[in-house]
């Protein structure tokens, strides 16, 4: 667990308990959270090893409301103790050989303190023999909890080499398909131009996160039907492509207990879909690499859909394979399939990129993918602001969706989320809660209650989120000022505004 990254999340944790909703939004922009943010209090917790000082901290006449202040506490409580000791050491001073030999005897014990040598902070040393070298991340050292800190887990800082050579992201060959694409040669021209597209420069490029994300499903059981994320950034892309894949499992009657086969023919169908999509549903290029650079691309154009699927069909081990970087050549099919002067004909600004800050997708290069088309806002229709010359026009979603949206900032009002996107024609929907997309679905919604189900692509979940949605219970939303509220909760309620929620024994997702 990254330093930064347990800090952040006790900050949210602080702020969402506290009712700092604006501060708590403004963090989730100029920080967004990555793939080794908590999103469970419990996890947090445990992360932390706060569980018995929470159980203390309930116990107490005026209990604390957020770990960070308990860990402010606990700290403070230490510190009064440590001059408390001091000064009865000082007062005592004629006693003092025989304190160095009672603390003798104490350390002689095992069983009173570990046995670990002490460390120095911001002292660079060598691993004692009983400490594994190869296990810790490169800038962390993990010391081991002494008797007296009640499980809490502290970390050391030290400083290191951080040239990490990104451009061979893991050490690993990239993947390429050359043996079987024999299609069109894209130009470095055309490629310059996808690039300046995606990220406004000619000469930018893909980092290591993208470079490294394809499309492979988890093991975890129950769950097999979900795609997995491994680094934070590409979370859009595989959302989307994670919301048809779940589409197709349906349709396939599967999605409990997919087959091997059954979720090769689900991938093959959502990218088809996809790129299909995009080419209004009329021809469809396909992208893929000419060798393991990822600027040789070559094009293979469709103009009907049963040969886009055969296509895929034959090629959807290496979109599959961990060597691949699949992720990027659907982005550049989408580009093509719809063009690169159309997709600047649908952004507000012909001059915006589909790639935003943190190499995480913009709102454009998601809609690319979800409706075909990459407009800059999920309301409906079209909204024009001023008069004349002047006038300014803002371009939403027209139609309704075949898989939807619902959106966090949708909830504090700092973005407006359509009926074309919320109400879609199949309960499916993209979620984009503190800057990261996963994915909310259903089997039914027409009678009340039902379920719907949560899968985060990068949360390493091993847990089925069932969650009950009482649509016609016409109740209160909770207080936010009184209780932790999940950011998932209220993007469920920004589409039944007054439904009671109920998490079925489950945390919920922060």
């Amino acid at each position: 667990m990254n330093v930064t990254e347990l800090t952040l999340s006790c900050v949210r944790e602080f702020l969402s308990k506290k009712g700092l909703k604006e501060t708590l939004a403004t963090l989730d922009k100029e920080s967004p959270r990555s793939e080794n943010a908590i999103s469970k209090r419990s996890e947090l917790a445990k992360c932390l090893r706060l569980e018995k000082i929470i159980r203390k901290n309930k116990e107490s006449d005026e209990p604390l409301s957020t770990m960070l202040e308990m860990m402010a506490k606990y700290f403070m409580d230490k510190k009064k103790a440590s001059e408390s000791t001091s000064l009865s050491e000082i007062s005592t001073e004629n006693n003092t050989e025989s304190k160095i030999e009672s603390r003798d005897a104490i350390i002689a014990d095992p069983k009173s303190t570990p046995t670990r040598k002490p460390r120095l902070r911001g002292v660079k040393q060598p691993p004692t023999d009983d400490e594994p070298k190869s296990q810790l991340h490169p800038r962390l050292r993990l010391v081991q909890p002494s008797s007296g800190t009640q499980g809490m887990e502290l970390m050391e800082m030290e400083e290191v080499d951080e040239d990490l050579h990104l451009s061979k992201p893991g050490g690993t060959q990239r993947m390429s398909v050359n043996s079987a694409s024999k299609g069109d040669v894209v130009s470095s021209s055309l490629v310059s131009e996808m690039n300046t597209l995606i990220f406004g420069s000619r000469t930018a490029s893909w980092n290591s996160a993208w470079q490294v994300q394809n499309f492979e499903y988890t093991s975890s059981e129950g769950l097999e039907y979900g795609l997995v994320q491994k680094e934070g950034g590409p979370c859009g892309v595989v959302a989307v492509v994670q919301a048809y894949v779940i589409k197709h499992f349906m349709e396939q009657g599967e999605l409990r207990k997919p087959t091997v086969k059954g979720q090769e023919l689900a991938l093959v169908n959502a990218l088809s879909d996809i790129i299909w999509n995009a080419g209004h549903r009329t021809r469809a290029i396909a992208v893929l690499p000419r060798s393991n650079s990822l600027d040789a691309l070559s094009s293979h154009e469709f103009t009907d859909l049963d040969s886009l699927r055969r296509f895929f069909s034959n090629r959807i081990k290496a979109y599959m394979s961990a060597t691949s970087s699949s992720c990027i050549w659907l982005v550049y099919s989408a580009i093509l399939s719809r063009s690169i002067k159309e997709i600047k004909s649908d952004m507000d600004d012909p001059k915006s990129k589909l790639m935003g800050a943190h190499s995480y997708c913009s709102q454009e290069l998601v809609s690319l993918l979800l409706t075909g088309e990459a407009n800059s806002n999920v309301f409906n229709g079209i909204k024009e602001l001023g008069e004349g010359k002047d006038v300014l026009v803002l371009k939403g979603v027209n139609q309704q969706a075949e898989i939807g949206m619902l959106s966090l900032f949708d909830h504090y009002k700092s973005m407006e989320v359509g009926s074309n996107m919320k109400i879609p024609k199949l309960p499916i929907w993209v979620i984009l809660s503190q800057s990261h997309y996963s994915v909310l679905y259903a089997e039914n919604v027409t009678a009340s209650p039902f379920d719907v189900f949560y899968y985060d692509p990068l949360g390493r979940q091993t847990d089925v989120y069932r969650i009950t949605v009482d649509a016609h219970a016409d109740m209160e939303p909770p207080d936010e000022d009184k209780e932790l509220v999940s950011p998932i909760e209220h993007c469920i309620r920004t589409r039944w505004a007054r439904a009671r929620i109920d998490w079925n024994g489950l945390d919920g997702v922060f």
